[in-house]
């Protein structure tokens, strides 16, 4: 960088000062010489004198070094010396004449003065803005080598902020390539730079420079031949919100969703929960209420029979039925209100575990049952535990009347069943028992919905919604492959893995 110009501007008594001082000197330097100057250029002394005035002390002091330098010459110089009578021959004009050079060079060069210190203030101002920006400023000059093709560029000047920017004084930028400067700087800044060069275009770059590790936005402009300049802004603090924001928003939209979708399925639960008022908990009332007329219309006050005795059982049976419905809505909406406690699960432990105490409830049957080892997930272990028991206990209903009853628990290869993304681990329960028919897989997980009948196979209908509802908890989804009398695979992805 150029070093800075020191200007001093005098004070206004100085500069009126200094216009006595110069007429007096040169009317010393006149006395002096006397016999040097001839009579033809008595006034080469004031008239130096008012140019060092104008040039120094400005308009003013200049016309009155002027004003003194006609009165000393009169007074001093013309003939008769000592007097204001003037007696030489064409001594009133030469005076008249050199008091008007006088003021022409009093007006003249301190008009000049003036436009040059005008131009040193602007040079000052200029200065002062381009150290002081908080932007950094760079002027450079585009290299090319023998291909014609940009190869980098050359710093002409930089500012303060722009060497805190790189991490370098300012003064030992300059003149410096910028590969000496940003070693790893990425080649598309080099482009940029050279399309605003070539097109002669202004054109704004946005960027991260990882040579810096600073997001940067640049306004470039061609500012001269194979030249241009450009201001450079560190956006780094606002990207870094700009960032926040977006995440902040993308946040907000995934519990939109999320809320969304749990809002939907409590709208559809809460359908199927009218659906069980009006119909499935009404039918064992129904049922409680034509055994009770039955009693009453044949047995008033009588001891009951065998008859009697069916239709309190049935009774019995019914309010039992209607009991159990009632426990799996209340089930139901806890899993719902439950709060999610994820930790690293061991899902062949659950499994073994839940397959154990299928196992123990019911010693006669025998079922092969394989559990692949070391299966492990992020999920809460009480909720998961309800979400297995459910899948099993529908495979080891549904494989009752099987003869070689098979269940199986492992992690399926990445083309089984619907892919839930990439990276994401599906996992399969599998039985060869009833199956269902994949027409009504619509309404598989929907509360009390039952592909058969209750003689077949007693159940409420309860637990597959259960499941699917603990499943959309963790983030995952839950889906099924059946054929009628060939089993059925349940697959499940859980959204923190």
């Amino acid at each position: 960088m150029k070093p800075r110009r020191i200007h001093f501007e005098p004070s206004e008594a100085m500069r009126y000062g200094m216009a006595v001082a110069a007429s007096l000197a040169a009317l010393g330097i006149r006395l002096a010489i006397d016999q040097v100057l001839t009579r033809h250029s008595p006034y080469l002394p004031f008239v130096l004198a008012i140019i060092v005035t104008a040039r120094f002390g400005g308009r003013g002091p200049a016309l009155l070094a002027t004003a003194l330098s006609v009165l000393l010459a009169w007074y001093y110089v013309i003939e008769p010396r000592g007097s204001f009578a003037i007696t030489e021959p064409g001594g009133v004009l030469g005076l008249v004449w050199f008091a008007v050079i006088g003021c022409l060079i009093s007006l003249l060069v301190g008009q000049l003065r003036r436009a040059l210190l005008d131009s040193v203030r602007r040079e000052e101002l200029l200065r002062h803005l381009f150290e002081s920006m908080e932007e950094g400023f760079a002027s450079c000059q585009m290299i090319y080598d023998a291909a014609g093709e940009p190869c980098g560029f050359r710093y002409l000047a930089v500012n303060p902020a722009f060497g805190r920017m790189v991490g370098l004084a300012a003064e030992s930028v300059v003149g410096r390539r910028v590969r000496e400067v940003i070693p790893d700087l990425e080649p598309v800044w080099i482009e940029a730079y050279n399309r605003v060069v070539k097109s002669g275009a202004a054109e704004r770059i946005s960027g991260y420079r990882a040579g810096l590790g600073k997001h940067l936005e640049v306004s470039a402009w061609r500012s001269g031949p194979g030249q241009l300049g450009a201001v450079i802004r560190d956006v780094s603090a606002r990207q870094k919100v700009e960032d926040e924001i977006r995440a902040w928003s993308a946040t907000l939209e995934r519990r939109v969703e999320e809320r969304t979708a749990q809002l939907l399925d409590a709208n559809r639960e809460l359908e199927a929960f009218s659906y069980s008022v009006s119909h499935d908990l009404r039918a064992p009332l129904r049922s409680v209420e034509g055994f009770a007329r039955i009693l009453l219309r044949d047995y008033p006050g009588k001891p009951l029979d065998e008859k009697g005795a069916d239709c309190l059982n049935r009774m019995s049976a019914a309010s039992q039925r209607m009991g159990q419905l009632i426990a799996d809505l209340l089930e139901l909406a806890r899993i719902g209100r439950l709060e999610l406690n994820p930790q690293t699960v061991d899902l062949s432990a659950i499994a073994t575990s839940v397959l154990e105490d299928l196992r123990n409830r019911d010693p006669d049957r025998v079922v092969d049952v394989q559990v692949q080892a070391g299966l492990t997930a992020m999920a809460d272990d009480r909720l998961l535990r309800v979400a297995l028991s459910n899948l099993f206990g529908n495979a080891w209903k549904f494989t009752g009347k099987t003869a070689a009853a098979s269940i199986a628990f492992g992690l399926a290869p990445p083309a089984a069943g619907e892919p839930a993304g990439p990276g994401a681990p599906v996992y399969f329960v599998r039985d060869n028992g009833a199956g269902f028919d994949m027409a009504g897989a619509d309404k598989l997980f929907a509360p009390f919905q039952r592909f058969h009948s209750e003689e077949e196979f007693e159940g409420t209908g309860i637990g597959l919604a259960t499941v699917q509802r603990i499943i959309r908890r963790h983030g995952g989804r839950v889906w099924a492959e059946s054929q009628p009398g060939l089993g059925a695979t349940f697959y499940f992805t859980l959204g923190g893995d």
